[in-house]
């Protein structure tokens, strides 16, 4: 069987190009291993906990960024893997469905083994692997992720994640600070300054950032969808606003993005 390692295991330690911006892998699904570090990892509907022995699988096309709390500090291994690794195995395929993500807490007994089945594929050569012994790594890893996979978040995700979700579902509304202190039971002192210390930006910035990242979809797929139209779904006071933030943004604006960009 041809075994499809989109990208094979490399490590990173401290800062990478796409800290703090939301991003998505478009040919295949995410594996991270934390060595060390802390923080999170968020989606568009959740916050999960970045520990140091996470292992973390992250859909194709899943939008998602992490935050460190020190990036400096921030040390993973990451690889890429394709359909044909996660489809080897009946059992493994249909515990991931249609997740975004999972997270996998693994036992201090067990972390070396996870770095040494990294390692395996690491040393089997150029991409893509197609051999016996890296598809059973790629198992293995699924198999501990799948094994050691963890459904609930720590506390301080409850509160984001329910932000968070609240923030998208009513995106293309007008969305208040007081009706997010409602949803999270926190005052609006203590709101702002938790999701800035967590998620690294204000409330404002992460609203908008959304939006936009709503309006870029939106863009590249809904072609029958005008300008006016996607500012409107996507929240914004009105189209000229849109206009100006996006151009702010992306450096051109919404139609020059649109003509410049298609979805993959």
């Amino acid at each position: 069987m041809s075994v499809n390692i989109v990208s094979v295991p490399f490590r990173e330690i401290g800062r990478d190009k796409m800290y703090n911006t939301w991003h998505r892998v478009g040919d295949g699904a995410e594996l991270i291993f934390v060595l060390n570090g802390s923080g999170s990892i968020v989606f568009k509907s959740r916050v999960y906990p970045l520990v140091s022995g996470g292992l973390y699988y992250i859909a194709r096309g899943a939008l998602h960024y992490t935050l460190p709390e020190k990036i400096e500090e921030y040390d993973r291994i990451k690889m890429v893997v394709g359909s044909s690794v996660l489809l080897a195995d009946k059992e493994i395929s249909e515990f991931l469905g249609e997740k975004e993500a999972v997270f996998a807490r693994i036992p201090d007994s067990k972390l070396k083994v996870v770095e040494d089945l990294f390692a395996t594929i690491a040393n089997e050569g150029d991409v893509p692997v197609k051999n016996a012994e890296a598809l059973a790594s790629a198992l293995s890893l699924l198999v501990m992720l799948c094994r050691y996979s963890e459904g609930t978040l720590n506390s301080s995700g409850d509160v984001m994640s329910r932000v968070i979700s609240y923030i998208n579902e009513h995106i293309n509304e007008q969305i208040t600070i007081d009706a997010l202190c409602e949803v999270s039971h926190t005052s609006k002192y203590h709101l702002c300054r938790k999701f800035k210390s967590q998620m690294g930006i204000t409330i404002v910035d992460y609203i908008t950032d959304t939006r936009i990242e709503l309006a870029k979809e939106m863009l590249r797929t809904k072609k029958e969808m005008s300008v006016s139209d996607i500012s409107d779904a996507c929240g914004f006071a009105n189209v000229s606003y849109f206009c100006a933030v996006f151009k702010k943004s992306e450096g051109l604006p919404p139609l020059g993005y649109r003509k410049k960009r298609t979805y993959k």
